[in-house]
C-alpha cells in the first residue's frame, strides 16, 4: 500500500470514531433527558424555564434525584394511612370555621405524611420540601409550591378565602399522591 491509501485509512477511521464518540454522546445525553423527564414530570419542564441555563437545571434535577435516593422512603401501614385519612378530614372539617387554621394544618400534616413516608428529616424547608416531593411527583410538585405561596400569603394575613380553598385543593392533590403511593415491588 502507498502512503495515500494509509492516510486515507487513517483519516477514515479517525472519522468514524469521532462519529461514533459523537452519536454516544449524543445517545447519552438523550436517555439521561429521557430520565429526568420521566421522572421529574411537569417539574422537569417548570425547572429548566427557572434556570439561568440547562446546565444549572439538569444539575439541580440530578442532585434532588441523588438526595431523595438516600431517603429510605417506605409505604404508610394501613393504620397510618387511616389516622392521616381521618386527619385531613378533621381538618377540612374546620375549614369553614377557620380557613386559615385549617390551611396550616394542612401543611403540618403534609409535613407528618412526608416524614412517615421517610423524606428527609428537614421538614422544615418549604423549597426542600417541594423538591423531594418532585422526584416522582413532578406535576404535584407545582401543587405544592402553590399551595405553600399561599401558605405565605396566609402567614402575612393577605390571603383570601378562596386563595385558601385552592390551597387546601392544592395540599390534598398532594397529600393523596402521597398517602395513597405504594412502592415498587
Amino acid at each position: 500500500m502507498d502512503t495515500t491509501t494509509l492516510v486515507i485509512i487513517g483519516v477514515v477511521a479517525a472519522v468514524a470514531i469521532v462519529l461514533l464518540a459523537v452519536l454516544g454522546l449524543t445517545y447519552r445525553r438523550k436517555r439521561e433527558q429521557d430520565h429526568l423527564k420521566t421522572t421529574f414530570g411537569s417539574e422537569y419542564d417548570d425547572t429548566y424555564a427557572r434556570a439561568m441555563d440547562r446546565s444549572s437545571a439538569k444539575q439541580n434535577l440530578k442532585e434532588r434525584e441523588e438526595r431523595v435516593s438516600k431517603y429510605e422512603l417506605r409505604e404508610l401501614e394501613p393504620e397510618q394511612r387511616r389516622a392521616f385519612m381521618a386527619e385531613w378530614q378533621s381538618m377540612q372539617a374546620t375549614f369553614v370555621d377557620d380557613p386559615g387554621r385549617a390551611v396550616s394544618r394542612a401543611d403540618a400534616l403534609l409535613a407528618d405524611v412526608m416524614r412517615a413516608r421517610g423524606y428527609g428529616s428537614d421538614t422544615a424547608d418549604q423549597q426542600q420540601r417541594i423538591e423531594d416531593v418532585s422526584v416522582g411527583h413532578g406535576d404535584e410538585a407545582q401543587a405544592f409550591r402553590e399551595a405553600t405561596r399561599i401558605g405565605a400569603l396566609n402567614r402575612a394575613g393577605r390571603a383570601t378565602t378562596e386563595d385558601l380553598r385552592k390551597a387546601i385543593q392544592h395540599y390534598a392533590t398532594v397529600f393523596e399522591a402521597l398517602l395513597t403511593e405504594r412502592q415498587p415491588a
